[in-house]
């Protein structure tokens, strides 16, 4: 590797970036998203990657599907055909049909 440069490595986004991001970029001047995650320590992330890990976050966390999409300037559809499988209702009603619809005295072979 050339002297000087550094290996940039992709890593998962997590909580704690996230708080860090927002601490700095709380300052009253506008931050660039580059400049923000400089300052936060993160590499290579997009305003791309934060919206699709917002949306990733709101869906698992329950969120009422109209503030999701409102609160990212999305619609219900595309939340819904892109994100929809992170919701913990995703399923829900096809997985109690199938309990409601087993014997009482099923058990499962180990």
């Amino acid at each position: 590797m050339p002297r000087g440069r550094t290996r940039r490595v992709r890593r998962e986004w997590t909580a704690q970036d996230e708080r860090e991001l927002k601490r700095h970029s709380k300052n009253r001047t506008p931050v660039t998203n580059a400049a923000a995650c400089r300052r936060a320590g993160i590499e290579d992330v997009t305003p791309h990657t934060l919206r699709h890990t917002a949306a990733t976050w709101l869906m698992q966390k329950g969120v009422e599907l109209w503030q999701a999409s409102g609160f990212l300037a999305m619609s219900e559809k595309t939340l819904i055909e892109v994100y929809g499988h992170h919701h913990p209702d995703f399923m829900r009603e096809a997985a109690e049909a199938i309990g409601k619809s087993l014997p009482q005295n099923f058990r499962v072979m180990r």
